[in-house]
């Protein structure tokens, strides 16, 4: 008997193909709901279709013509009833609501493209500006030419040389001791010394907040912190700065007096929030210490030129009540966030002077002295701490100690 001609094959291949087709219905069930496909096959288990997988007896094969049907009509009525009960149930359909509810998209934070690169530390806004003029920069797979041009940090793609732009580093705050002779730049095309020869271990690109003059010498913070470096440096802030001026000469107090009324320099006109004069070694030019909230350049020399003076020595020892401290030449420290808001914290002499002795008036008012006496002491002790008169007297016995013999 040949295979192909045999029609008991040919019923065997049609039931394969029904048994494929229930097989892939069944599958489809269980993707959709795992309790329809189970309740499915319960039913055709009652109905007589003992289906179970591929490779079963004929039986098996025979009773799948039912199935289709009959799993479709148990789907429905699971579906019917599934809606009636998530319809009977009001805090249900509250919850599937508000999970459907579509909350409103932030706008995005567009920033300078130029910007972007220097906060990441690759490079200062006008190296980036270079860099941008030179094509080296491509946002979203294209490059782009145009200074100025805003982008998005969340989703656009920013690659520089085809390298994607690295992540932001963490903030860094840094107080430098300036020595004399160091220009305040990270470089000079006479390559002349600069601040970056005595930061080489800084793990990332920083660069200095204002600027201390060549011949000048002390506090000088480094930061990659853009927003920090402007608030400290804007004109509204007023953040004190604190030097040392060593004058050729001895002025007087009505001449001192004039630079804090202010005097006109180069730039507008400027004043001494703070000046006095202060011991330091024995030598026959005046030290002084003054406080100023401008930053106008040189103005510590051109202030005292105004006066009659000229500057011999330069040094800046504080930023607020940020605080130079033994700190060597040329020596570096790593500030956390506690020690670099400091310098927003006014350092004005006098005011702390006046603050303070305030603040011991008032102590002394809420807390008074009380002279305390022991109770019911009528001895001369007492009347000594009363009086306040004489030494304390001595209860000593004068005189031989007497001795009684019995008889």
């Amino acid at each position: 008997m040949e295979p192909t001609n045999s029609p008991l094959f040919e019923s065997n291949e049609i039931n394969s193909q029904e048994t494929s087709e229930s097989q892939n219905n069944l599958e489809f069930l269980e993707q959709t709901s795992i309790e329809a496909s189970d309740s499915s096959v319960e039913d055709n288990n009652t109905n007589g279709s003992q289906f179970e997988g591929p490779g079963n007896s004929d039986e098996d094969e025979d009773g799948d013509d039912s199935f289709e049907d009959e799993d479709e009509d148990s789907l429905d009525n699971y579906d019917d009833e599934d809606t009636n009960d998530f319809e009977a149930d009001p805090a249900v359909d509250e919850l599937i609501a508000a999970k459907k509810k579509k909350t409103p998209k932030r706008p995005a934070e567009l920033v300078r493209l130029n910007k972007l690169i220097a906060d990441r530390g690759l490079a200062s806004r006008r190296g980036a500006d270079k860099m941008i003029e030179d094509g080296q920069i491509t946002v979203n797979g294209k490059k782009v030419y145009e200074l100025g041009i805003k982008v998005d940090p969340v989703n656009d793609r920013i690659s520089v040389s085809g390298k994607p732009l690295r992540g932001r580093f963490e903030n860094l705050y840094i107080m430098f001791h300036k020595p004399k002779g160091v220009l305040t730049t990270m470089e000079d095309p006479l390559n002349r010394p600069t601040v970056a020869d005595f930061i080489g271990e800084v793990p990332t690109r920083v660069f200095p907040i204002g600027r201390l003059d060549w011949d000048s010498e002390g506090l000088l913070l480094l930061t990659n912190d853009g927003d920090y470096a402007n608030k400290i440096t804007h004109p509204k802030a007023e953040v004190t700065k604190t030097y040392l001026v060593k004058v050729n000469g001895k002025p007087t107090d009505d001449k001192l007096q004039k630079l804090k009324n202010g005097v006109t320099i180069v730039g507008g006109k400027v004043s001494a929030k703070s000046i006095e004069k202060v011991k330091r070694g024995k030598d026959q030019y005046d030290w002084l210490k003054i406080v100023i909230t401008e930053g106008k350049n040189r103005q510590i020399r051109q202030m005292f030129e105004k006066i009659g003076f000229d500057v011999l020595k330069l040094q800046r020892v504080g930023i607020g009540r940020l605080r130079l401290g033994n700190l060597d030449r040329g020596e570096m420290v790593y500030l956390n966030e506690t020690a670099a808001e400091r310098v927003f914290m006014p350092d004005l002499p006098e005011e702390l002077k006046l603050k303070k002795a305030q603040g011991l008036q008032k102590r002394a008012q809420a807390n008074p002295r009380k002279k305390s006496f022991r109770k019911n002491s009528r001895d001369a002790s007492s009347s000594y701490e009363e009086k306040g008169s004489g030494k304390r007297p001595s209860f000593k016995k004068s005189g031989p100690r007497k001795t009684f013999k019995k008889k």
